[in-house]
């Protein structure tokens, strides 16, 4: 458990205003000015307007240009993707938003035990050789300083759309991440969708908030801060999935037995996470990818079923391997 120490008194006037402001019990106001919270608006009532411009990130007009180019020209772009719940709903997202702005582009997302995390130099070799001339990496990318080089070497460009923490950049101008030692964007703890929303955002305006919804999902899926843009994004995205969720999403909720109307962070971390994630884990994540781009209703309801089940199986195999655990603990006192 990590604590942090909060140094100084807490500001007793902005607890009075934040009370009679939005009508809130002292304590909890107190909580919330103690803890940081400089916009109490925000925090409680998140709205779009809050969100913050995508060309505050430094790469994203050269980023968009590129991307803009290619779609022009009818270059093939492949989407390299993580494997959990952030890669797939990132690829999810800039496949439909590049594929119905006339982009001709395909997803790759790695097998988790025959190719592991991340870019892997066969799988970059392979994009190259069926000619693709631009390489976008979702919730990946940012340390695959040798494959960006390899794909360079066939003439193909990367762009990278991550957020974890950096090393040696990769060669490449074309790098989009909040954590990015110059990068100056106002939400740093930005997650890999959000990193592509901003960047679809950037690339084709407003109507891509049609995509808040998978964008929330791997909000609180990922596990990052709730607060700042974050917030926003995953208020918004909760919003959108009661009232007009992806149908993919929609159909996997009713195979879990989701209510959507009344959908909430408990039923996204505990119910549609686990099931995206299930795929990756146990059989191969461009199934739930499948569940969320295909337009064929059938198809869906089969694939939303079939990741039900194949999460009760991780579930059970889950609770075998910690009883498994356990025994051995008690067996062998030295683990004590």
């Amino acid at each position: 458990m990590r604590f942090i120490k909060r140094e100084g008194s807490i500001d007793e006037e902005k607890v009075k205003r934040s009370c009679s402001e939005f009508g809130l019990e002292p304590a909890f106001a107190r909580l919330l000015v103690s803890r940081g919270i400089a916009d109490i608006r925000a925090f409680l009532q998140p709205k779009k307007e809050d969100l913050h411009d995508p060309f505050l990130f430094k790469n994203m007009q050269i980023s968009c240009d590129r991307i803009r180019k290619a779609i022009e020209n009818q270059e093939k772009i492949a989407v390299y993707a993580d494997y959990d719940a952030d890669g797939i709903c990132s690829a999810s997202i800039l496949c439909s938003a590049l594929r119905e702005n006339g982009a001709l582009v395909s997803p790759y997302i790695p097998d988790r035990k025959t190719e592991g995390y991340g870019t892997n130099p066969d799988a970059i070799r392979k994009i190259c050789e069926k000619g693709f001339s631009l390489i976008i990496s979702v919730d990946c990318g940012i340390r695959s300083v040798d494959d960006v080089a390899l794909a360079k070497s066939f003439g193909t460009d990367f762009i990278i759309l991550d957020h974890h923490e950096t090393g040696d950049l990769p060669d490449t101008p074309y790098i989009i991440d909040p954590k990015a030692e110059d990068e100056s964007y106002p939400c740093r703890e930005l997650w890999g969708a959000g990193v592509v929303f901003k960047t679809v955002s950037a690339l084709f305006g407003e109507k891509m908030m049609k995509y808040i919804d998978l964008a929330g999902i791997a909000t609180i899926g990922d596990i990052v801060s709730l607060t700042g843009e974050n917030r926003v994004i995953a208020s918004l995205g909760i919003e959108k999935l009661k009232y007009d969720p992806n149908p993919g999403i929609a159909a996997l909720c009713r195979a879990a037995g989701i209510e959507m109307e009344k959908i909430a962070s408990r039923q996204v971390s505990f119910g549609i996470v686990p099931r995206l994630n299930a795929a990756g884990r146990l059989s191969h994540a461009k199934f739930a990818l499948e569940l969320i781009l295909t337009n064929d209703r059938e198809k869906r309801e089969k694939l939303a079923l079939w990741l039900t089940n194949l999460n009760a199986e991780r579930q059970s195999k889950q609770t075998d391997i910690f009883t498994e655990a356990a025994a051995q603990v008690i067996r062998e006192q030295n683990l004590l």
